[in-house]
């Protein structure tokens, strides 16, 4: 009886001490900012490198009838329907006017744009006769509310942030090699005498 305890005793072992924690370094408030502006670029490149932009495709049926619409007058259109769906559809222009579904738009040259430079295209909206086009282009630039000037906006205001921050080290470094002079003269007009 006595072995049978020895052998339950053996075969028991103390598991080992925990190892001795050690805790975090203690950052300072610009070293934990660089530590995550490093990882924040480092996922924004993962990201960038997975992520590419991928071409819109003709669905094959659409590419197929394509080839031939400007010879038999026929246009490609995005139908935006009140039910908020869109629907590609082949139309054919007869004197200046498309018919979808029962109801007349205009088809002017001033409407149709060209997909990827080659097929003709329109975007119809079902409650509207008039479809969109270039004329609304002017006229979001007549009115100012264009997209053409935000990217002049954004630089220009990116170039004055990038002023403000150089204008800002200057005045530190200006302030220190002040300071420094006013104590050098301190130092040589006081601490001899």
């Amino acid at each position: 009886m006595d072995e049978k305890k020895e052998k339950v005793e053996l075969q028991y072992q103390m598991p080992e001490p925990p190892k001795e924690i050690i805790p975090p370094k203690k950052l300072s408030l610009n070293e934990s900012i660089n530590l995550l502006t490093e990882k924040f670029e480092m996922y924004e490149q993962k990201g960038a490198s997975k992520t590419k932009d991928k071409k819109f495709k003709l669905p094959s049926k659409m590419k197929k009838a394509a080839k031939g619409f400007v010879k038999e007058n026929k246009v490609l259109i995005l139908y935006n329907q009140t039910n908020t769906t869109s629907v590609l559809k082949i139309a054919k222009i007869n004197n200046g006017f498309v018919y979808i579904n029962g109801k007349i738009h205009v088809a002017t040259p001033e409407f149709v744009l060209r997909l990827e430079g080659k097929t003709p295209f329109m975007i119809i909206n079902e409650w509207d006769l008039n479809p969109i086009g270039t004329k609304q282009y002017y006229e979001a630039l007549a009115s100012g509310r264009g997209a053409d000037p935000q990217t002049t906006i954004i630089r220009a205001i990116e170039e004055y942030k990038q002023l403000e921050k150089t204008s800002k080290t200057m005045n530190m470094k200006a302030i220190i090699i002040i300071g420094m002079g006013i104590l050098v003269a301190g130092y040589v007009l006081f601490g001899q005498g």
